[in-house]
């Protein structure tokens, strides 16, 4: 357990080293955006692959899942900055964010799996079920919304049979329940008996998705 909670602890101190330093970059001008947004793409993928590589040792396990971890959100956050605070071309295009976000949600799961990393999988579908509210259009789109919420789902119950970690449905559940709610809820007065039939359908849909 201490050498768990140290692990995570300067996992999470590496991470909030990297914002500090783009905070700070930020406001002495030290490097362009371009570059810091390079830089923190790189760090990322670097904790990823190291993590990856030094988890085959038997001894560092705990090590390699944290490295792991902490380049999965580094990713993350990234790719929020290079899209709504940077606003870089193709990034700023919300299809661009939102398919590379899904992309770093796979990677989670694959390297969840692999690792048997249980952190890593609550981090993908975490930033799984944040991608369609961080990079919303604005627009309406149930189909392509809960269509994509259902592929979230169906590889989170993937992983949770194989694995045995029978809590990530539940979750996965919770996550699926609060983007109904906040698609539903705005509409319920604007779009009557519409949206009633949509959010009846869509709750029986995925009622009986986490059900079989």
């Amino acid at each position: 357990m201490g050498v768990k909670l140290f692990a995570w602890v300067g996992g999470l101190a590496l991470f909030l080293g990297l914002v500090l330093f783009v905070k700070l970059s930020m406001e002495r001008g030290w490097i362009s955006r371009e570059l810091r947004t390079a830089i923190g793409f790189a760090a990322g993928i670097a904790l990823v692959t190291a993590g990856v590589r030094i988890q085959g040792k038997k001894a560092y396990t705990v090590l390699g899942q944290t490295l792991s971890a902490t380049g999965i959100v580094v990713l993350y956050g990234m790719t929020y900055a290079a899209h709504d605070t940077y606003h870089f071309p193709g990034f700023s295009e919300p299809p661009v964010a939102f398919a590379l976000m899904t992309l770093i949600s796979a990677a989670a799961f694959t390297l969840a799996v692999r690792l048997r990393a249980q952190v890593v999988a609550v981090l993908g579908m975490i930033g799984g079920f944040l991608t369609p509210i961080l990079c919303s259009t604005g627009q309406d789109q149930p189909l392509a919304l809960f269509g994509y919420i259902a592929l979230l789902d169906l590889g989170v119950l993937a992983i949770a049979r194989r694995t045995g970690w029978n809590y990530l449905a539940t979750l996965a559940a919770g996550g699926t329940i609060i983007l109904e709610l906040n698609w539903h809820l705005p509409r319920v007065h604007a779009e009557g008996l519409t949206a009633e039939w949509v959010t009846a359908a869509v709750f029986l849909g995925f009622a009986a998705l986490f059900a079989s």
